[in-house]
């Protein structure tokens, strides 16, 4: 059985709107979203077939405050949960953050991790965080921590 997903956003902003059993309903959906819209964000539909697993594996990247990607490597082999939160990292007086990203291809991390990263930043949220994890580092004497993100404001 076919159904008709619709979907909006690219990398980082996709998601899913709506599941529907009949086009017609999903095109109806689209129809009505994009009437209210005057910016190019317009809902797609994707046809999934029902019954098929589609893995989508969780990538693993480390990315440094200016924009450095380190390794980019698969988290969660096929068909294990994840329960993995972003934090910040401190090894070796290195500092970076970890972010989890599931999407499909290898290719598309490096952009999703970017575009959380430029928003971290902007936020102040990145000096806040690293702040607060060499305050907790010297005060455990810990050579390599982590520290989950929180919100400065």
């Amino acid at each position: 059985m076919t159904v008709y997903v619709v979907t909006r956003g690219d990398y980082s902003d996709y998601h899913i709107v709506s599941i529907w059993a009949k086009k017609e309903e999903a095109e109806r959906v689209v129809a009505l979203t994009n009437k209210e819209r005057d910016w190019d964000d317009s809902p797609e539909i994707e046809e999934w077939e029902c019954g098929e697993e589609k893995y989508v594996p969780l990538w693993m990247c480390d990315i440094s405050k200016d924009g450095m990607i380190g390794d980019v490597d698969i988290h969660c082999p096929y068909g294990q949960m994840d329960e993995c939160r972003d934090h910040f990292v401190l090894d070796r007086g290195d500092e970076y953050l970890r972010i989890y990203v599931r999407c499909e291809h290898k290719e598309d991390v490096a952009k999703i991790v970017n575009e959380r990263r430029a928003a971290i930043v902007a936020s102040g949220t990145w000096d806040y965080n690293i702040k607060k994890l060499k305050k907790l580092v010297e005060e455990t004497q810990y050579r390599f921590q982590f520290v989950n993100i929180s919100d400065p404001r």
